[in-house]
């Protein structure tokens, strides 16, 4: 059943929720500036193969903060300009409180409330849809400045480009995601989710491009000449 959550019982909670994520870890907040140990949680659970995605508001985060956070693999940022919401959880416990990810709070008087998704499935599961709108809806920083000039990257492993990350992949145009970004689209996306990068040429697309339609327009005609698909 759902429980009331002080201050310091919301923090031991939050912690036990990133350590016990298996599958996915959602991390929404507004402001974001960790304690060494939070960072530490999230670098770890990422380590063991846990999909990380992390909603902030663009202009409550720092530079250093998302770089450090960049580092991590198997994470995904993506920035809102409205985002006021605060909420963590996994495949199995939810947190929704007034709590950012900030070394600050546990100097604040805060609340919250925990949900279990077997005993407050209905609860859980509307947050979480809830969530994937506000995911859909918001935006990725460019990987790094940088793959803006994927396609002057020489490729490694076949002539296309992952339509989210701009990572060098063979050109398909129906698998037109790397691997890692392939488990990110199935777990929230859709076909017609607006992506980054155009699939043949790596250049950024503005939205254009999604999985169902990977390449821009301007480089259909050539992709299809190229590729005979």
């Amino acid at each position: 059943m759902a429980k009331y959550l002080t201050n310091k019982e919301t923090q031991a909670v939050l912690e036990n929720v990133i350590m016990g994520a298996e599958k996915i870890l959602v991390l929404v907040s507004p402001y974001i500036a960790l304690t060494r140990t939070l960072f530490s949680r999230i670098k770890a659970t990422a380590e063991k193969g846990v999909r990380v995605k992390i909603i902030y508001r663009i202009d409550k985060v720092r530079k250093e903060e998302l770089d450090r956070l960049k580092a991590i693999k198997n994470i995904e940022l993506k920035f809102t300009d409205d985002l006021h919401a605060k909420c963590y959880f996994n495949e199995k416990e939810m947190i929704i409180t007034s709590l950012n990810l900030l070394d600050t709070s546990e100097k604040n008087w805060e609340m919250g409330i925990q949900v279990n998704r077997m005993y407050d499935k209905e609860i859980f599961d509307k947050a979480m849809r809830d969530v994937q709108t506000i995911f859909v809806d918001s935006a990725s920083l460019p990987h790094y400045v940088m793959r803006a000039k994927a396609k002057n990257i020489k490729p490694k492993y076949g002539n296309g480009y992952c339509i989210r990350c701009a990572d060098n992949i063979r050109f398909n145009v129906d698998k037109p995601l790397c691997h890692d970004c392939f488990e990110s689209w199935d777990e929230w996306g859709n076909k017609k989710h607006t992506e980054n990068f155009c699939h043949f040429s790596g250049e950024e697309s503005d939205g254009e491009t999604c999985f169902e339609k990977p390449i821009l327009s301007e480089y259909y005609k050539k992709a299809r000449a190229v590729y005979g698909f």
